[in-house]
């Protein structure tokens, strides 16, 4: 899986804190695999940055239907 929607979690964790109300948002990682990190090696030395950054994370999220959207 591309690092790009992490990426993007990491650029909105900074922008809130440059701006001065990271304390006001919450932010969670969304992954429809078992972890946030896909290589072993970065899972292994990155396995707490998400949690340092306030980053709630929930993986294995698999969206059942389209239509559970519908009237959200």
């Amino acid at each position: 899986m591309p690092g790009c929607p992490l990426e993007f979690c990491f650029l909105a964790d900074w922008f809130f804190q440059r701006v001065g109300i990271r304390d006001r948002v919450e932010l969670t990682y969304v992954t429809p695999l078992d972890g946030a990190f896909t290589k072993p090696v970065a899972a292994k030395a990155l396995a707490g940055l998400l949690e340092e950054k306030g980053v709630a994370l929930v993986t294995e999220f698999i969206r059942a239907r389209w239509t559970d959207l519908q009237g959200a």
